[in-house]
C-alpha cells in the first residue's frame, strides 16, 4: 500500500501539485484513504467511491484464488454474459458494458479474449483488500455506497462524512453514473 500512495505522490509532484482532491473507486478508495490518513496535508477533500476498506479476509482469499484461473472469452459478447451473471451489475447501460469488452480485452494466441490486467497483481491487491482499514483521515469526506454492493463499509468509522446511497451494486460509474457524478461534483 505504502508503494501505490508513493506512486500518487510522485505524480503530483511531478505536476508540482501540493495538495489536491483525491478520488478513490473499490482498491483505489482504499489507497486514497490510505494517502489521506498518511499525508493528511496533501488531501483537501476525500471521495471514496465503494471504497475496499477492509473486506472479510475469507472472502479476498476467494477472489485471490479465482485469479489463478483462466478466465477466457470466444466473443465479446460472451464477456458481456459473464460480467452480468456474476450478479454484481445492476443498471449499467449496455452500452458501458460493450465499451469495457471491447477496450479492456485481447486476444490471445489461442485466440480467446481476455481482459487486460495483472493477475498476479490482483492477487496482491486482494491481499492489501483484506487488511486493517487505514486510521480515518480528517479530510472533509463523501463515501459513495452501492445499495446492492457485496462491499461492506463501517460508516460508523467515519461519522463526519457524508455517506450517499445510490442504486446498483459496487459498480456506481456504470450503475449509478448521474447520481455518483451529481454526487462528486456537488462535493468537489
Amino acid at each position: 500500500m505504502e508503494a501505490h500512495v508513493a506512486d500518487v505522490l510522485e505524480t503530483l509532484d511531478s505536476l508540482g501539485i501540493e495538495r489536491a482532491d483525491w478520488v478513490g473507486y473499490s482498491f483505489g478508495g482504499l489507497v486514497a484513504a490510505a494517502g489521506a490518513a498518511a499525508h493528511p496535508a496533501r488531501v483537501r477533500r476525500l471521495a471514496l467511491l465503494e471504497p475496499g476498506l477492509s473486506l472479510p479476509p475469507a472472502m479476498c482469499l476467494q477472489y485471490a484464488h479465482e485469479e489463478l484461473e483462466d478466465r477466457s472469452f470466444a466473443t465479446e459478447e460472451e464477456a458481456i454474459a459473464d460480467m452480468l451473471s456474476a450478479g454484481t451489475i445492476f443498471h449499467a447501460p449496455r452500452e458501458m458494458l460493450e465499451e469495457e469488452a471491447r477496450t479492456n480485452t485481447v486476444r490471445g494466441a489461442d485466440g480467446r479474449l481476455r481482459y487486460r490486467y495483472s493477475r498476479p497483481g490482483a492477487i496482491g491487491a486482494w491481499s492489501e483488500l483484506a487488511g486493517p482499514p487505514p486510521p480515518v483521515a480528517g479530510a472533509p469526506t463523501l463515501i459513495v455506497l452501492g445499495e446492492r454492493s457485496w462491499v461492506e463499509v463501517d460508516t460508523a468509522r467515519h461519522p463526519d462524512a457524508r455517506v450517499l446511497t445510490v442504486p446498483g451494486g459496487h459498480s456506481v460509474l456504470w450503475d449509478a453514473f448521474e447520481e455518483t457524478a451529481s454526487a462528486l461534483e456537488g462535493f468537489l
